[in-house]
């Protein structure tokens, strides 16, 4: 069984979390997790990080992670894209296990950020009124089947095809 949680940087599955966000994301453009941190520095206290856990007989691991930056001001002036009205959060660094693909892990992961993201201040969420996010070429069919909407044209980002992917509290397309 798959069960995701949010985590302080803190919490002893962060470095899980970050092993496997090099492994997948990092390492294959030739990043190290320190020059991530350098390129972006202050983002991992910023945002909110989200780990999908498979049980074991040794304790929980890693599987999924994803980030959650819900300033709601970084990043909004992607390449080919018009500047949305309202709170608006972005989801980075997605990273499913790669022996993992296929069952639902992304998608727990994606579902966690946005019921985040989404619920009412009153009730523990943020409020956002959208999410967007910078989704490599490869996984835009992902982000299409969970109801999301291409909101640019392809851009270059680390060397890899992106486009610009969104959407509105309420399972709106942006």
């Amino acid at each position: 069984m798959i069960r995701v949680r949010r985590i302080p940087m803190d919490d002893p599955l962060f470095a899980q979390a970050v092993d496997l966000r090099e492994r997948v994301l990092l390492g294959p453009v030739g990043w190290t997790y320190e020059q991530y941190l350098d390129e972006s520095p202050g983002r991992e206290e910023t945002c909110e990080h989200f780990v999908a856990l498979a049980e074991r007989s040794e304790g929980p691991r890693v599987v999924g992670t994803a980030m959650l930056l819900a300033s709601g001001s970084d990043g909004l002036s992607s390449p080919g894209a018009a500047k949305p009205e309202g709170r608006f959060g972005k989801v980075l660094q997605v990273a499913v296990d790669r022996q993992m693909h296929g069952q639902g892990v992304g998608r727990k992961l994606m579902v966690a950020i946005e019921a985040r993201a989404f619920a009412p201040e009153d009730a523990g969420g943020l409020g956002l009124d959208g999410l967007y996010c910078h989704a490599q070429h490869t996984a835009i069919g992902f982000y299409d089947r969970l109801g999301w909407a291409t909101e640019s044209d392809a851009f270059e980002e680390a060397g890899i095809v992106h486009r610009r992917m969104g959407i509105r509290a309420g399972g709106e397309a942006s």
